[in-house]
């Protein structure tokens, strides 16, 4: 990538969104915010970012997971990888690994689209570690196809 990769942070938290924000452009990234699923929607609209880092409860339960499908479902957008980051994991001990084998699943509810899922509270150097991650696996596949 020739400029800073622009990443959209989506959480209902302000103090997740604030320091995540601090913390990425710290490390030179650009770095959008939005509370919910509506601002995120203008937020890409505006510009499309090169990675979402999404939370999967916010206004409603399921708000991130509605979020998730809805840009993985329009075509502007499906290419956009995504970092989940959610305490869902640790509060209701769900394991969200792939389920290609589960019977009576079609391969797109088997699974969810997202590139990793990290558990809040996360260290800094983690998610950092996790963009870098995600971000040079995209740019290596660019430069293949």
């Amino acid at each position: 990538m020739d400029s800073p990769a622009r990443i959209l942070v989506v959480d209902d938290d302000p103090d997740f969104l604030a320091s995540t924000r601090i913390m990425l452009q710290d490390e030179s990234y650009r770095v959008a915010v939005a509370p919910g699923e509506d601002e995120a929607l203008s937020e890409m609209a505006v510009e499309k970012p090169d990675l979402l880092i999404l939370d999967l409860i916010m206004s409603k339960l399921d708000s991130g997971f509605q979020f998730m499908w809805t840009v993985k479902r329009d075509e502007r957008f499906k290419d956009i990888p995504i970092l989940m980051v959610t305490s869902v994991d640790r509060l209701l001990r769900t394991d969200f690994e792939r389920r290609s084998d589960s019977p009576g699943l079609t391969t797109e509810e088997a699974y969810l689209p997202v590139e990793q899922y990290l558990v809040k509270p996360v260290k800094a150097t983690e998610l950092v570690s996790s963009v870098e991650s995600i971000l040079a696996r995209v740019e290596k596949r660019a430069v293949t196809e």
